[in-house]
């Protein structure tokens, strides 16, 4: 083999390893982002992303599927159903490996509230939860529990306090807690006469939730999301589906630690993360 020629195999060896390095160098980050439609009065809405249509025909009161995008900066445009008439446009930001709810709630404010998404690990028979306040125009709210409910061996009464003075636009948590069915009172702050009373809550293990007050003052509703938590390591997934029409909720136990409150016939847990082995 002449010198000629070890160069060119040697051109050609330094050629294929660049070649297997550049998807590693190049990958590009991500982040998931969904879209909530909260905007009393508004006709089911489309989103654009830098200009491309990505999620069409969002009811009010509903939620997008998580996104996937390359993290950083993008464009959102917020229009009505097959009418590119832009209610508003806004720059969101989409950090690296994370994942972010934004909530569409007023036209005239004309933006998206961005409220990030703790997927972390959750232990067995634990759930986290965030709580957003999306009414435009309703005052600070206060959030109470409805029922009495067992935290651990802690008995919290009827009428406790967890979120205080709750500003439009702003959120309180994310934070753990058993996993179990919970009611929640919404009420203006300093008031006994409540915007919404038994909201109730089913609260699933390995999962992540955002409860949103929104609507109007006079007629308030409430919507929850929930997304799966990062499973911990040696993880299988299952979910669990009630198959007895007519029968009432069940709740499921693994362990004889609770996972799945109040299962209703008609819609089926979502998969969660359980700790590999024979249950």
């Amino acid at each position: 083999m002449n010198q000629a020629t070890r160069f060119i195999l040697r051109v050609l060896a330094a050629l294929m390893l660049l070649t297997l390095a550049l998807p590693s160098a190049f990958a590009q980050e991500t982040s998931s982002v969904r879209f909530t439609h909260a905007i009393p009065n508004v006709a089911p809405v489309d989103v654009y992303i830098n200009g491309t249509l990505a999620l069409t025909d969002i009811s009010f009161g509903e939620a997008s599927n998580y996104l996937t995008v390359p993290a950083g900066n993008h464009t959102v445009t917020l229009t009505p159903v097959g009418i590119p008439t832009p209610i508003f446009e806004q720059s969101i930001t989409a950090e690296a490996n994370r994942a972010a709810t934004f909530v569409a709630s007023s036209a005239s404010a004309g933006r998206f509230d961005s409220f990030s998404d703790n997927l972390a690990t959750t232990n067995l028979g634990s759930t986290r939860l965030l709580l957003v306040h999306a009414i435009e125009g309703a005052p600070n709210v206060d959030v109470q529990l409805a029922e009495t409910v067992q935290l651990g061996d802690v008995e919290q009464a009827a009428g406790t306090t967890i979120a205080q003075g709750l500003a439009y636009g702003n959120s309180f948590g994310a934070f753990d807690l058993p996993a179990q069915a919970y009611s929640f009172d919404i009420l203006p702050s300093g008031s006994s006469d409540p915007l919404l009373d038994n909201v109730s809550l089913p609260l699933n293990s390995g999962t992540s939730y955002i409860a949103i007050v929104y609507g109007t003052a006079d007629a308030p509703q409430a919507l929850l999301l929930g997304a799966p938590t990062a499973p911990a390591t040696d993880s299988g997934f299952v979910r669990f589906a009630h198959g007895v029409v007519n029968a009432p909720a069940v709740d499921v136990y693994v362990n004889d630690t609770l996972i799945v409150p109040a299962l209703s016939p008609d819609t089926p847990s979502a998969h969660l993360a359980l700790p590999a082995g024979t249950h």
